[in-house]
Parts: structure tokens; C-alpha cells; sequence
């Protein structure tokens, strides 16, 4: 609205054209040079004095270069914790928040089918609900428990020192065969060295020398962010993981299947906060190390 010249009472036409798409037989509409635009001034339609307007475009234009135009950064998030992440266990569909309130400083959420919400019952007949407050309270609580258990942490454990050896063992290769380019660079230099020494003067040489040494300069730029950077600082102490591996009975992972093959008790805690609603981890049981999300909820 802010751009719309013809509030100042300038109308333009002949500002676009159409041109067909080759092998398609579709079109599509393009604008054309500015020196092609008709343009006229009909003073009945301005509203706005040519001042004001002349400010609000100043204005918009710093806007634009500083960034402050549109909604200010951070100020548009996901609706709840677990957005994207649950299905609607009849259709398929995201199942996603349909209803906030407000009660004594104090928001409450409801999640429920969104196709069902806002397509109606014939396509999708799931009109349950749940609290989004239960639903996060039992994914996290079932993720704490999941992720603590004795034989997670002792494969992180087992996990992790591997890396750090891995990270040591390429650290150490890399500064091997930088080292060897470094040598044979130095090589070069003598050599370039050695024939300006019989052909004292030359230009070509010189410039040359220069190449190779500036390369030697990057190379041992690099070697030093190599062993500054990339070598890992932080080990576990043993005092530190012992503790880990013995989990008293009472520790909210004692008792749990061990390993990796139980999804009836990875949806234990979920059913116990959802009532009649049936949850499913549609990803099933993920090995240690895996990428990407760990579980997919479907909600029936």
C-alpha cells in the first residue's frame, strides 16, 4: 500500500507483457523496460501530497537497508515444543495446536487434528484432543528416561572415546603431510634461490621467489591453525564417568529394557498421560549414533 503510486495520482499502463513459455504453450507475464512505461498524472485520484509521499519511500528505503523491515527477528516461532513432529493417527495429517486460552496469567494449549479442524469430519473424523502441556511432559520425561539408560550412557561412552581417538589419530595425519609439503616447499625455494644466484638480476626469478615464498607462508599459517584448532581439548575424567556406569536400582533408567528392540515400552509413558488416546512411534527403535529425529509420534 505504502508503494502504490497511484495514490499520489500517477497511473501507469503498458508496464508488463506476456510472452509465450517455448515447448509448453503457456505464458508468462514479464515487465517491460521502464523507457516502454506510459505514464500519467490525474489529479482527481491523488491522496496524498507528493512530500509525504517522497518521506514514507526515504523511509522504507532505510527499512529495507537496515533490516528493520517486516516482523522483527525472533518474534515468529513454532507453536509448542513438539511442532511438526506429531501425526494424526486416522488421516495422517499434522496434529498440531487448534486452541490456546488464557487463565490466570497462565496459557494453556490443545492439540488435536488440523485437517479434522479445519476441513471437517468427512475428511477426517478424529476430533480428539489432548494438552499440549501432557504431551510434552511425557515425550520429555520418556526421552529423559530413554536417554539415561545404563547401556545409552555406556555407549555414549564408548562412542565418544572412539571419536577422540579418531580426532587425535587425523589430527596427527594432517600435521604429518602438511609438514612434508612444507619441506618440499622449502625445497623449491632453494632451488629457485640457486638459479637466480647464476642469473643475479632477473626479474622472472624474483617475482617467482616471491610466489614460492608467500606459499610457504600459507602453508605454515596452516599448520599452525591445524595444531592450535583442530586437536581436541576435552577429555572425561575416569572419576567423572565412573559414576555413570553404576546406576543405583532407584535411577529413573534402572529396570528398563536394556538395548535397543521395545517399542511397546518406549510408548509407556506417553499412554500413561494420554487416556484412551493411542500413541505409536512410527520410527520404532533407533540404534545409538543415529542422525536425524529419534522419534516420529502418530496420535489416534
Amino acid at each position: 500500500m505504502l508503494s502504490n503510486e497511484r495514490y499520489t495520482g500517477q497511473v501507469a499502463w503498458n508496464t508488463h507483457k506476456w510472452l509465450r513459455v517455448p515447448g509448453r504453450g503457456t505464458r508468462r507475464r514479464v515487465v517491460r523496460p521502464a523507457g516502454e512505461h506510459v505514464t500519467k498524472t490525474v489529479e482527481a485520484l491523488r491522496i496524498i501530497d507528493a512530500a509525504t509521499w517522497d518521506r514514507i519511500q526515504a523511509r522504507l528505503g532505510v527499512n529495507k537497508r537496515t533490516g528493520l523491515a517486516g516482523r522483527p527477528k525472533g518474534s515468529v516461532g513454532a507453536g509448542h515444543l513438539l511442532s511438526g513432529l506429531l501425526k494424526c493417527g486416522s488421516c495422517g495429517g499434522s496434529f498440531g495446536l487448534v486452541s490456546r486460552r488464557v487463565k490466570a496469567g497462565e496459557t494453556y494449549q490443545t492439540l488435536g487434528c488440523v485437517t479434522h479442524k479445519s476441513r471437517g469430519s468427512a475428511i477426517c473424523a478424529n476430533e480428539k484432543t489432548i494438552s499440549e502441556r501432557k504431551v510434552r511432559t511425557a515425550v520429555v520425561g520418556h526421552l529423559r528416561n530413554v536417554l539415561t539408560r545404563p547401556d545409552r550412557i555406556e555407549a555414549f561412552i564408548v562412542e565418544f572415546q572412539r571419536r577422540y581417538r579418531e580426532l587425535l589419530e587425523t589430527s596427527e595425519s594432517r600435521l604429518k603431510a602438511i609438514d612434508g609439503e612444507i619441506a618440499r616447499q622449502r625445497k623449491q625455494i632453494d632451488s629457485v634461490m640457486a638459479a637466480l644466484v647464476t642469473v643475479p638480476g632477473s626479474k622472472a626469478l624474483g617475482g617467482r621467489l616471491a610466489i614460492e615464498e608467500a606459499r610457504l607462508s600459507d602453508l605454515e599459517a596452516q599448520r599452525s591453525s591445524i595444531a592450535a584448532d583442530e586437536r581436541p581439548k576435552v577429555m572425561p575424567h575416569p572419576a567423572l564417568i565412573a559414576p555413570l556406569r553404576g546406576r543405583p536400582a532407584g535411577h529413573p533408567g534402572h529396570g528398563r529394557p536394556q538395548g535397543p528392540g521395545h517399542p511397546d515400552a518406549d510408548a509407556t509413558a506417553l499412554q500413561a498421560h494420554a487416556g484412551r488416546r493411542q500413541l505409536q512411534n512410527l520410527r520404532g527403535p533407533q540404534p545409538f549414533g543415529c542422525r536425524g529425529p529419534r522419534s516420529l509420534w502418530k496420535i489416534e
